[in-house]
């Protein structure tokens, strides 16, 4: 009986959070902030919600790094919420964070 108690108890502290995949295919020649907007309206059509696990993949034949950095930490600063684990990785393509839709800085949105 004492178990089922703690069962009850536990089972509203449970809550999973939602995922939100988006990614984007990098071609030679283009700038980060193209990748950015995408991904940003991509996060926007899917209708994400604060709170949820957010999933960036840079798809790519060839890396570019600097726009495929100039990016991931444009969609950083407009989607994750820094006060949480960020992780991130240029050279393979992925950023993973908490979703929190940030104000628009100078860049806008």
């Amino acid at each position: 009986m004492k178990k089922l108690l703690l069962l009850l108890f536990l089972i509203p502290n449970l809550v999973m959070a939602a995922s939100c995949y988006v990614n984007t295919e990098v071609e030679e020649g283009h700038i980060g902030m193209r990748y950015s907007q995408e991904l940003n309206q991509q996060i926007d059509a899917k209708k994400c919600n604060n709170k949820d696990i957010l999933f960036v993949r840079y798809v790519f034949a060839e890396l570019n790094p600097v726009a495929v950095a100039s990016s991931i930490f444009t969609v950083m600063s407009w989607n994750c919420n820094i006060s949480k684990s960020i992780e991130y990785d240029i050279v393979s393509g992925n950023l993973v964070c908490e979703l929190k839709k940030n104000e628009p800085g100078w860049l806008g949105r």
